[in-house]
């Protein structure tokens, strides 16, 4: 009986921990210029997101995209491509991640972010002051 009780506790924390894990791969991103996959990481504690595959991943010229509507200017030159779009997401230990923060390329803005896995599909969430906006990221294959 008591091996029992250890085994299946044993599954039950494999599971919790699995799940923890759950956000860590490459998930489809849709945006108004178009579609974009990013890759959840995990560094240091905490969880990040970068751009590792554009739908339009070079301009009219054959260059890479830039992040153009950066507010600082000298940031305006660096490539879409490989960027970090969320960081320093650190997980609440119920299965989401939070105080972190999202940058929209499109808008050039950076806010507050949280993010968690539902039924499969990675629910990123930008938030400034009450509202906030839930985009829905499924998995990439």
């Amino acid at each position: 009986m008591k091996k029992a009780f250890i085994i299946i506790s044993l599954a039950l924390l494999m599971g919790i921990s699995a799940s923890a894990q759950s956000v860590l791969g490459k998930w489809r991103a849709g945006t108004d210029s178009g579609a974009c996959v990013i890759e959840i990481y995990q560094s240091g504690g905490v969880y990040n997101g970068k751009i590792v595959w554009l739908e339009e991943s070079v301009d009219k010229n054959g260059n890479p995209v830039k992040d153009v509507n950066n507010p600082d200017k000298s940031l305006r030159d660096r490539p879409l491509l490989g960027l970090n779009l969320l960081s320093d997401l650190k997980p609440d230990g119920k299965g989401s991640y939070k105080d972190g923060k999202i940058y929209d390329p499109e808008g050039g803005k950076t806010y507050r972010c949280s993010m968690r896995v539902e039924n499969g599909v990675l629910k990123v969430s930008g938030h400034v002051g009450p509202f906030h906006r839930t985009m829905d990221w499924p998995k990439a294959e």
